[in-house]
């Protein structure tokens, strides 16, 4: 920040010593029996949505021999606003959810998670097949505010709704072990623009790999089964300092209307190890995943699991990549994650702890299952990412986070709930 910096570590410095001269040396414990909230406007910037706000909150109660909370219920109303290919503003990504935890089922062997959500995306990435995937910027040959530049600027875009509804019911087995299964359905309304490199690859000949995999480019519903074991050594569930999270799982199902089915497979290992003790930790994640038969296309651009989400590209995997930047049935990625917590004060009866993460990742995807050059390139092929951010933990079941991030293939500003792992 050079100079223009200098204000703003002062006052951090100075809200840093105010904090430990006049907040007791240790928060007192929360109430055993409370109702916990917690509310959080969020702002954020994509290089590939524009600009992003909404808010997200929380609701958590909390009683003696509920654990970890006997209920919780958490909502998210967001959107992205960006100018269109008009020029025009117009909103790029809507997502709202609604999230149930329900644990302490059966005398605490049995936890339901139930999740809805809507989301649309106006310009949904489609690049193309394979790790070697290109951005091409074919708007780049015409007068800005034209009609051939409008169109051209939707070459690696389509529009996508998907209202759906996901529920998942775990099994404690002992030792930290457990078992799940749940299933999801969803609508989706895939629309290629005109012009674009989806309505293009939709015209390939069958039996090349890209047409083939472009399964789920129209009107259609998905009804989808998951089932799995976790095993889970964790000291807290919202902000580990120690332990591992770990899952295996497989999913199957179909794309209703199209008559094709499909399953997957993927493996989730997450670990936490304090660095210093309180103060900072080092998390570590690595994902793989693998999709086999007629999975709509956009599932190519995504990880499965226990939560499924974009993956290796976006704010949940590799930050600074385009969400679904890169699209293939195998996929993989890395994080590595230093957190730091700097220091507690009481906010409205409630603990509210600062700290901060810097962060690098990587990954990489696959077209086939065998070698495809063509696709894939030769060579690792890792796509990286790097940045840091914020993180502001409310209570004992609200975490807020805030990062940058660089990569080469962009740069973006994110804002949510809960820590990406």
């Amino acid at each position: 920040l050079d100079a223009r910096g200098a204000p703003w570590r002062l006052g951090l410095a100075g809200l840093l010593l105010a904090s430990s001269a006049g907040a007791a040396p240790v928060p007192p414990a929360p109430k055993p029996d409370r109702i916990e909230p917690g509310l959080f406007p969020g702002l954020a910037y994509d290089s590939n949505l524009g600009v992003g706000f909404g808010v997200v909150g929380n609701l958590a109660r909390f009683r003696p021999g509920c654990t970890p909370w006997c209920w919780k219920a958490t909502a998210q109303v967001f959107l992205y606003l960006d100018r269109g290919p008009d020029g025009a503003p117009e909103v790029t990504y809507t997502h709202n959810y609604l999230d149930l935890d329900l644990p302490g089922q059966l005398d605490g062997r049995l936890r339901l998670q139930i999740r809805g959500w809507f989301r649309r995306q106006v310009d949904s990435g489609w690049y193309g097949l394979g790790n070697a995937s290109p951005a091409s910027k074919p708007w780049e040959a015409f007068a800005e505010g034209s009609e051939a530049y409008a169109r051209a600027r939707r070459y690696h875009e389509y529009d996508r709704i998907e209202p759906a509804g996901r529920f998942v019911a775990r099994f404690a087995l002992g030792a930290g072990l457990e078992a799940f299964a749940g299933f999801l359905g969803s609508y989706n309304r895939v629309q290629p623009y005109a012009g674009s490199l989806l309505e293009a690859d939709l015209t390939r000949p069958d039996g090349d790999p890209t047409r083939d995999a472009l399964v789920g480019a129209g009107e259609h519903g998905v009804l989808q089964g998951l089932a799995g074991l976790l095993f889970d050594s964790r000291d807290d569930e919202v902000d580990p300092e120690r332990g591992m999270f770990h899952e295996l799982s497989v999913r199957g199902g179909g794309v209703l209307g199209e008559e094709t089915g499909y399953g997957g497979l993927n493996l989730h290992l997450r670990g936490f190890l304090p660095v210093v003790p309180a103060h900072l930790v080092l998390a570590l994640r690595v994902q793989g995943d693998l999709l086999w038969g007629g999975a709509p296309f956009y599932e190519l651009g995504r990880t499965g699991g226990l939560w499924p989400d974009d993956g290796p590209a976006g704010p949940i995997a590799v930050r600074g990549i385009p969400t679904r930047r890169y699209h293939g049935p195998a996929k993989a990625f890395g994080n590595v994650e230093l957190r730091a917590r700097f220091f507690t004060v009481r906010v409205f009866g409630q603990d509210a702890t600062l700290g901060a993460v810097a962060f690098v990742e990587a990954g990489r995807v696959w077209a086939a299952l065998k070698k495809l050059p063509e696709l894939d390139g030769e060579g690792l092929g890792l796509h990286g990412g790097a940045g840091g951010g914020l993180r502001l933990r409310f209570g004992t079941t609200f975490v807020v986070r805030v990062d940058a991030a660089w990569s080469p293939d962009g740069v973006g500003v994110y804002a949510d709930v809960n820590h990406v792992f």
